[in-house]
């Protein structure tokens, strides 16, 4: 008994059991912060109702953006949400196949693995940059102040974008007409306060389109047009915008970008003269409202501003905002067709081919045009289809002035379709003797490799495309 007392007593007097401290919480992310104000350019007045958008340019969008870094669009594509959920959806239907050849196959991987949860937009540059406009960060409008704010951003890379009617659309950072704008790169908590955006007015330009007798002439295009380069390097022309002389041969481009342009009027070659009705895809990619059956279907070749025929030779257009440039008028040409005439040759076949598809594409043809060609080629229009001869091979073709690239489909029993093509160059004759030698495609392999001190990615770092570009080479 005297033991149990004292072992209970001890058990009183032992000091009670440390506690450990309450675990805290993790901390919530940092996240960061983009706010600013919009000025009018010139008064210096606050702009409300201007919309700004954020897009981030560094989200993980697994397979796909490595698709588009090697396969990028000749212009800018914008893929809503909606439209993204049916590709991918289309593309998992079509997955299922085992006969799928494996560039396909990869492609298909890539758009299903794009998480779609949180995007609204996506918007793919030429150059290959990638902007993700999210639902969690809808694009704001300015208020009476001018002020704008994003709150809640990830650490990363971001575009602004600021656009209003009357206001040319510029980013943040941008820095001329057409000019690439700067990223913000935002760090955990950060919070950057200070953009000032001021709006640009947008300028107009309008005039009159007549034919050597001085009448007006309805329903040819008008293009606004600069030099821009390429990746390689190489000077190109680029459309910025363009509109179609009415039945008094007027027309006024509006909601211009200031900047310097050069201004052409008339048919490019290779669309091949209209028949009135235009099919409803070319008709929604021109804007250009269906004409009726009094429409004398005529061609003109193209004149540039102040009436030459090579824009190189043209006077260029320094355009202000807010500017009106009026009476900017253009006396054009009938465009006079030429004929190209040919053989197509299958050493391959053994013999001549009995079938053969032959097809007139412009050579320096912007992306848009190119498009509206390849819709005229497929709709075969008339005055757009060469006539091919199987009995030796020849074929003869009717085409405006211009550089092209002729190209012949063959099909053979068993091999499937060969193809040959050649540049040819029309100027003011017919051209004759044109060769196309069909063969079937080359397989190609090699190895890339990376220079010396160039940092290689870690594991793969997926699909890449090897693209060939044709030589020029005189006919």
């Amino acid at each position: 008994m005297t033991s149990l007392l004292m072992l209970f007593s001890l058990l009183l007097q032992a000091p009670a059991p440390r506690q450990r401290p309450p675990v805290p919480p993790p901390a919530p992310p940092q996240t960061a912060a983009i706010s600013g104000v919009v000025l009018q350019s010139g008064s210096a007045a606050p702009m409300a109702n201007v919309t700004v958008t954020l897009a981030r340019l560094d989200a993980e969008l697994g397979g796909f953006a490595e698709m588009v870094a090697g396969d990028r669009p000749p212009m800018e594509v914008t893929l809503s949400a909606s439209m993204l959920s049916i590709m991918t959806q289309a593309m998992a239907q079509e997955a299922q196949a085992d006969d799928l050849p494996p560039e396909e196959a990869a492609q298909m991987k890539a758009m299903m693995s794009l998480p779609i949860d949180d995007i609204d937009t996506i918007t793919v540059s030429p150059n290959g940059n990638i902007a993700v406009i999210s639902k969690s960060h809808p694009p704001a409008l300015t208020d009476e102040q001018g002020r704008f704010a994003f709150t809640g951003l990830a650490p990363g890379r971001y575009r602004v974008t600021f656009t209003a009617n009357g206001f040319a659309r510029q980013d943040f950072g941008q820095r001329g007409s057409g000019g690439s704008s700067t990223p913000i790169v935002l760090a955990a908590g950060q919070a950057k306060s200070d953009i000032v955006m001021r709006m640009t007015a947008v300028a107009a330009i309008s005039g009159r389109l007549n034919d050597r007798a001085g009448r007006p002439i309805a329903g040819v295009p008008v293009d606004v047009t600069r030099f821009v380069w390429d990746e390689n390097g190489q000077r190109k022309t680029e459309r910025v915008a363009s509109a179609q002389s009415d039945d008094r041969g007027q027309y006024r481009i509006f909601y211009l970008t200031p900047g310097r342009y050069y201004l052409g009027a008339g048919n490019p070659p290779g669309g091949g003269a209209s028949t009135g009705a235009l099919p409803p895809e070319l008709a929604i990619l021109t804007n250009v409202a269906q004409p009726t059956a009094n429409r004398v279907p005529q061609n003109y070749s193209v004149s540039y501003y102040p009436g030459v025929p090579d824009i190189n030779s043209a006077v260029i257009l320094d355009v202000a905002p807010a500017a009106e440039l009026r009476n900017m008028d253009l006396t054009l040409e009938l465009q006079q067709p030429y004929r190209v005439r040919g053989q197509v040759l299958d050493p391959g076949g053994g013999q001549t081919p009995q079938n053969a598809t032959i097809t007139f594409q412009p050579r320096d043809a912007d992306p848009l045009q190119a498009i509206q060609s390849e819709i005229l080629l497929s709709r075969n229009l008339r005055d757009s289809r060469p006539t091919y001869n199987p009995a030796d091979g020849s074929f003869e073709a009717k085409v405006a002035p211009g550089a092209y690239i002729a190209t012949a489909n063959v099909s053979r029993p068993g091999a499937g379709t060969v193809s040959g093509s050649a540049i040819v160059e029309v100027s003011n004759s017919d051209v004759e003797g044109v060769l196309l030698v069909v063969a079937p495609p080359a397989p190609v392999s090699g190895t890339v490799q990376f220079e010396p001190g160039a940092e290689a990615p870690d594991g793969n770092f997926g699909p890449l495309r090897i693209q060939f570009r044709q030589l020029d080479r005189p006919t």
